[in-house]
């Protein structure tokens, strides 16, 4: 659902302006007392934690090549092991008839290294579709097929994630989807739909891949220690110059950029 709301009630506050170089925009409120600088304004940086809400938490569709995640480079990498990838592909359209392909782009990161594979899911909706003549292929970008579907005598619509371990909503590949694990996720992949007998009265809604990556190369900072009021954790990895003042921490506040997102 798409909701657009409250357009008459929203308040307009003459005394925003906006400016930039070349052009002041303040639709005609500008007070007698205000002036402008024409000084360009700096180019927008993300602190660190929506720096990593945006570039590893948000499904990656229309992020621009990754290209907007250089904060990256700074504020350390993803830790996809912790929580998996989600890549949706970019652009796919549902044909009037005959097979059809979904391609997703697991473009590279700045700060991350290693893109090995633990673990796939494939989640795939579709709206108003017979399946049941549906083969569904994953084709990953380091070679390696693996069948998700195949042909059933029942079909109806698809509305779950191909999983070889249980979760809600999952269902067993006719494959196993391990067959990917070691490998990289780099590169192109292919979702292969042979469907050329199927109903073909409405459409693929959803397309995303989910990949846990690097949980053996993902590094453990031993300098790195969290404590809080009455507990220590360092994994037997303290320094001994190391010490601890047992001050709770104060309760995290979301910067205002953070909040919005």
């Amino acid at each position: 659902l798409s909701l657009r709301m409250n357009c008459v009630n929203w308040d307009f506050h003459p005394e925003v302006h906006f400016s930039n170089a070349t052009q002041h925009t303040t639709y005609g409120n500008t007070p007698a007392n205000v002036t402008f600088n024409n000084t360009p304004l700096a180019r927008y940086q993300m602190d660190c934690a929506h720096c990593q809400d945006a570039c590893c938490n948000a499904p990656l569709s229309k992020l621009a090549a990754a290209a907007e995640c250089g904060c990256l480079a700074t504020c350390g990498p993803c830790n996809f092991c912790q929580k998996p990838w989600v890549v949706t592909p970019q652009h796919f359209e549902t044909p009037a008839m005959g097979d059809f392909n979904v391609s997703i782009q697991v473009p590279p990161l700045p700060g991350l290294q290693k893109y090995i594979l633990n673990q796939v899911q494939v989640t795939i909706t579709s709206m108003g579709m017979d399946t049941s003549s549906w083969k569904i292929d994953l084709i990953g970008p380091a070679s390696g097929d693996v069948i998700l579907k195949h042909i059933t005598l029942n079909g109806g619509d698809l509305d779950g994630t191909f999983s070889d371990t249980p979760c809600v909503g999952c269902v067993l590949p006719f494959q196993a989807l391990s067959a990917f694990e070691g490998k990289s996720a780099l590169g192109n992949w292919t979702l292969a739909i042979k469907a050329a007998d199927s109903s073909r009265l409405g459409f693929v809604s959803w397309v995303s891949l989910s990949l846990r990556m690097n949980c053996v190369n993902w590094d453990f900072h031993p300098e790195v220690h969290f404590s809080n009021a009455t507990q220590h954790t360092t994994y037997g990895n303290t320094p001994a110059n190391v010490t601890f003042n047992n001050t709770p921490l104060a309760r995290y506040q979301m910067d205002c950029a953070h909040c919005q997102d």
